[in-house]
């Protein structure tokens, strides 16, 4: 039934339907997406310094006054943006607009806007968000192919810093110990879930 009014939708002039991700790739980027952000949060508090500044992040936090999360800035690439907050993550490319994640719902909203200012606080502030639409399947997939490359990178660079043991302890401290991955399988599987995410726009 279902079914059969989507397809009633579609068929209706100037009705867009949104479009999704599978289910079990949604729930296997939640799982990745909620152990990072974690982790994340451990870098912050690294009693050594602050591992996102090092890697090259810029803080800024909220005015006394306001409440809401600290956002941390980074360029990877020129035209390119990414923001972490402790509610979720912002992907931006010139050429793509803009991409949101939540902290735990691996679903992508995408924004038009490609760079976000150093002033959003909540969630709430985020310029305005839609959900992907058919013709933004390659726009989504190639703003999350930029997000876990990133990702990859980053998490590949730690032990050369902070040594192989360094995720294990973050693991350790962790709460969810029955939703976390093996620290060894973190990378693997954002590169599994990339090659997903790139099967399930262009099955080939």
């Amino acid at each position: 039934m279902a079914k059969a009014a989507a397809q009633r939708a579609a068929a209706r002039p100037g009705v867009t339907l949104a479009w999704r991700f599978p289910e079990a790739l949604v729930g296997r980027g939640t799982r990745l997406l909620t152990q990072q952000c974690w982790y994340w949060g451990c870098d912050v508090r690294r009693p050594a310094g602050n591992l996102l500044i090092a890697h090259g992040f810029t803080r800024t936090r909220p005015p006394a006054d306001v409440a809401g999360s600290t956002l941390y800035t980074y360029t990877p690439a020129p035209e390119t943006q990414i923001v972490l907050w402790s509610f979720g993550v912002f992907i931006g490319r010139e050429s793509c607009g803009g991409l949101f994640l939540e902290r735990f719902r691996f679903e992508p909203y995408l924004l038009e806007t490609s760079a976000l200012p150093p002033s959003i606080w909540q969630q709430q502030g985020l310029p305005p968000l839609h959900r992907p639409r058919e013709a933004d399947r390659a726009r989504t997939a190639a703003l999350l192919s930029d997000l876990i490359a990133w990702i990859v990178a980053y998490e590949e660079a730690l032990p050369r810093s902070e040594g192989a043991a360094y995720r294990e302890a973050c693991l350790r401290q962790w709460s969810r110990q029955r939703l976390a991955l093996p620290a060894d399988r973190l990378i693997p599987g954002w590169r599994a879930l990339a090659d997903g995410i790139a099967t399930d726009v262009d099955p080939g």
